[in-house]
């Protein structure tokens, strides 16, 4: 694939000119490494809350209707892999967006507003999501059997499988049954800590921006994007050690 690294002022964009109907795939994919260790089992909620809780300016289902209405749908996912050339490895949060050339402002817009603006503090929204994760995991563990033991057979040997396990596996399902039976009590540090994870981890210090469209409306809507990436606040690099 065609491939261009661009550098900003403390981000890297990552261009493919490709033709995609008048289409921009846009991804943001934020470095994990620089939150503390202990956030970690928060991620999937974190993730979450960002698109289904609302802002602070509109209720997650105006907020749905939105991202319904002007794009191509926005998509979040955790993403983590050992680096083949280094005694290393990457964990990221992304988030995966598309639409019409016409609609990437209204585009943009939306997602300022989820990563500056999101409302953590719907009691009610937050505790019906942790609900949800816990049947979907409980669901997913003898159907996916194989999977969630091979993850935790690797978590002992390769450092992006124990993050993942972390995140994703049989320790975050412990985690969520723990945080279900002491949700009233921890309510509120639950929700002063998805804060503190938004605050430390949307940093263009921790941005990569990966951008897919044909050259000619990728010129026009460069300014826009480099507008919007401009707007992310920038922090000092934090890379933590997890284990």
């Amino acid at each position: 694939l065609p491939n261009q690294i661009i550098q900003t002022k403390s981000s890297t964009i990552l261009y493919h000119d490709l033709f995609t109907s008048e289409i921009l795939y846009l991804d943001l994919g934020f470095n994990l490494k620089s939150l503390p260790v202990e956030y970690l089992p928060y991620m999937r909620l974190f993730m979450r809350s960002l698109l289904e809780m609302g802002t602070k300016k509109e209720s997650y289902v105006e907020l749905i209707q939105r991202i319904g209405r002007e794009t191509g749908g926005i998509h979040q996912s955790l993403y983590t892999s050992e680096k083949a050339t280094k005694n290393d490895f990457v964990a990221n949060l992304m988030i995966r967006s598309k639409a019409g050339t016409n609609k990437v402002p209204a585009l943009l817009s939306i997602l300022e507003d989820i990563l500056s603006i999101p409302d953590f503090t719907n009691k009610a929204r937050f505790q019906q999501i942790l609900l949800e994760e816990k049947s979907g995991m409980e669901a997913g563990i003898i159907p996916s059997g194989h999977r969630v033991v091979n993850n935790r057979l690797k978590a002992q040997y390769s450092d992006s499988a124990w993050v993942t396990e972390q995140m994703s596996g049989i320790e975050y399902l412990f985690f969520i049954r723990k945080l279900i039976n002491q949700f009233d009590q921890e309510w509120e540090s639950i929700s002063s800590i998805l804060e503190k994870i938004r605050a430390t981890l949307v940093s263009q210090t921790n941005l990569l921006v990966n951008i897919t469209i044909d050259q000619q409306n990728f010129n026009q809507i460069k300014p826009m994007i480099e507008s919007f990436v401009d707007s992310i606040p920038v922090s000092p690099p934090n890379n933590t050690t997890w284990k």
